[in-house]
């Protein structure tokens, strides 16, 4: 989809949790410049490191939140997060990925109901990874890539991506209108 400029609304975020570096975002970020050559890294909380692209200079309105969005509201929507956190997903309308920081160490992800945008995860020795592709995964250098055979022979035989699974074991997807938390080391779906 394209803007009123002609630009693409097709952006990217990604982002680690835990033990990481705004210099491994950035490689993050390398590997999906088709998703925007405007990129920003920063750190919203200790131990938490988003990264946000876009097609479109941008600013980050609310440094606790990471977001791929063409939903009704437009600026509003930072307030709309300020005042209702987590609360606000309910009322989004149009097709979003998000990463809400919700304190050191502490993220939640979210993608649009019909699952337009996506969001890939993966549970590493030490931390916890996302991005909206899973190219982006591959870059650190403790993502394992074994393949998942299943899932590959799944989408060979019905051309349908297997729901919940990618072909890379590690990397799984949200699926729409899923949210993930990220809490205590441990992934709640």
């Amino acid at each position: 989809a394209a803007g009123e400029d002609g630009k693409s609304l097709m952006g990217a975020i990604f982002g680690l949790v835990g033990e990481g570096s705004l210099a491994e975002v950035r490689a993050m970020g390398g590997a999906v410049t088709h998703r925007g050559e405007f990129q920003q890294i920063w750190s919203p909380a200790p131990n938490v490191y988003f990264g946000q692209a876009a097609h479109r200079q941008f600013e980050i309105a609310t440094p606790s939140i990471a977001t791929d969005w063409n939903v009704a509201a437009g600026a509003a929507v930072s307030d709309l997060f300020g005042r209702l956190g987590r609360q606000a997903l309910a009322s989004l309308r149009g097709s979003f990925a998000v990463a809400l920081c919700d304190g050191p160490g502490q993220v939640t992800l979210a993608i649009d109901q019909v699952g337009y945008k996506t969001i890939y995860y993966a549970v590493l020795r030490d931390r916890f990874a996302f991005a909206s592709e899973y190219k982006s995964l591959l870059v650190l250098d403790d993502f394992p890539l074994d393949p998942d055979r299943t899932a590959i022979q799944h989408y060979l035989a019905t051309k349908y991506p297997m729901g919940g699974r990618s072909f890379l074991a590690r990397a799984r997807p949200l699926q729409g209108g899923q949210m993930l938390q990220w809490r205590d080391r441990r992934v709640k779906v």
